[in-house]
């Protein structure tokens, strides 16, 4: 039975469960978590929310293209190890910026090729180059941290502008940059080509193997860019700074909508994803919720929101309840 477009029925199953979900969860949060309601609080979760969000628009534009990547967190700790270590041996703080967001491109530069190039699967090729960063990371710092304690350059995490968290400032002019390329140039097109229909993108010219490369190196640059955020909050670079990372960015990704399968999707929704994860983690911390509950918790959160997405997407959209 279809379902009026214009019906309060309609409206209402329009929107996507992952904003329900989150409704939910911060009216528990407000109950249970004492001071989860509160101007500093939100401003917490916002900070929290930005690396997430840099790193979790580059798996998704991986994703895009029926592919995965798994390095997201191993690359994320290398660039701030690599940021910090710049620092330390005396270079410019933007010469220390440029080079750890450089060594995010290189290691998206190297997925890409591995997988353009050398035909191994997005999850081999990503599993095998994050390893090697992780490996990396840990033989430059010994297995320790790089101190990163440059007043000017920790402005990048604690500083504000009008009011605003930098760290909040970077992640909104990362979206904004990343949504002119996937909406207004060939960049974009070539992404929804590869996951929806290579075909024609050959019959347009397009090489597909430059296109796909050139996915993995724009998804390594915004690790990087994660990496020198998490750096600056840290005040330290470390190879384990972003170990767990993919899974946050994953299920960001997919709990957003976004589909492995035929390109479908787009980078606006995985905010909603993005805002999901980091509400729930940030009222767990707040309730006192130990840590061997709150992995238990997040899984059951998360796989319910992939759930309810691809059930809401296969019954409403469908039935023309939702354009």
């Amino acid at each position: 039975m279809n379902i009026p477009r214009n019906s309060m029925k309609a409206r209402f199953l329009s929107v996507p469960p992952v904003i329900w979900i989150s409704l939910v969860l911060m009216f528990i949060w407000i109950i249970f978590a004492k001071g989860f309601f509160s101007l500093s609080n939100f401003s917490n979760i916002a900070v929290q929310a930005s690396p997430l969000l840099i790193v979790a628009i580059g798996e998704t534009i991986v994703i895009l293209t029926e592919g995965i990547d798994l390095s997201v967190g191993w690359v994320l700790g290398f660039c701030s190890v690599a940021t910090a270590f710049l620092l330390k041996i005396g270079m410019p703080i933007p010469i220390a910026i440029m080079g750890g967001i450089f060594m995010g491109a290189m290691f998206g530069f190297c997925n890409g090729i591995l997988v353009a190039r050398g035909g191994l699967s997005p999850f081999i090729a990503s599993l095998g180059v994050g390893n090697i960063a992780f490996g990396l990371g840990l033989i430059f710092t010994g297995g320790l941290s790089v101190a990163a304690l440059d007043r000017k350059f920790r402005f990048i995490a604690e500083g504000k502008i009008v009011g605003i968290p930098l760290p909040v400032i970077i992640a909104a002019i990362v979206f904004l940059v990343m949504w002119i390329m996937m909406n207004r140039t060939a960049f974009g097109r070539n992404v929804y080509g590869l996951g929806g229909n290579k075909q024609a993108l050959r019959l347009a010219g397009t090489n597909i193997k430059r296109a796909t490369t050139w996915v993995f190196v724009a998804a390594g640059t915004l690790y990087g860019v994660a990496g020198v955020v998490v750096a600056a909050r840290t005040a330290s670079g470390n190879a384990g700074a972003g170990l767990d990372w993919e899974f946050d960015a994953l299920a960001a990704t997919l709990i957003g909508g976004t589909s492995f399968e035929e390109g479908r999707g787009s980078i606006n929704k995985t905010i909603l994803g993005v805002l999901l994860i980091v509400v729930l983690r940030n009222g767990l911390n707040i309730a006192g919720v130990v840590n061997m509950y709150q992995f238990l918790l997040i899984g059951t959160v998360v796989v319910a929101a992939i759930v309810l997405d691809v059930l809401y997407r296969k019954t409403f959209q469908m039935q023309g309840a939702y354009k």
